[in-house]
């Protein structure tokens, strides 16, 4: 017996109805996008501290840190010397590369550790 569309048991029925517009695919791209994301983290005192130690070491004796981040609900990691910590802006300015200088917030702070 051939199968067509009103062939019970079968799912050719529905097959004419499946289809999806391009504003449903981008939706559910935005969608599988937006579920990766994490909250910002939260460190508690101690953890702040040591991270506050290694940063000044660093900017003592000029060896580099690799940084672990939070920005825009995803971790990020820099590689290089810190140069400044600005408290007025709460902020850390990591130099890598030949003068490539990027900004970290202080509170968007993962984690730190030596290279």
């Amino acid at each position: 017996m051939k199968q067509n569309k009103l062939t019970p048991g079968t799912n050719l029925r529905w097959e004419s109805s499946r289809f999806m517009l391009p504003e449903h695919i981008s939706a559910l791209q935005q969608y599988k996008f937006e579920s990766k994301k994490v909250s910002k983290p939260t460190l508690d005192e101690q953890e702040l501290q040591e991270i506050g130690y290694l940063i000044m070491d660093s900017i003592d004796q000029q060896y580099p840190l690799s940084i672990t981040y939070w920005h825009e609900g995803f971790y990020q990691t820099v590689v290089g010397h810190i140069s400044k910590i600005d408290q007025q802006l709460k902020q850390i300015k990591v130099v890598f590369g030949d003068d490539d200088i990027y900004y970290v917030k202080i509170d968007c702070l993962k984690s730190a550790s030596k290279i």
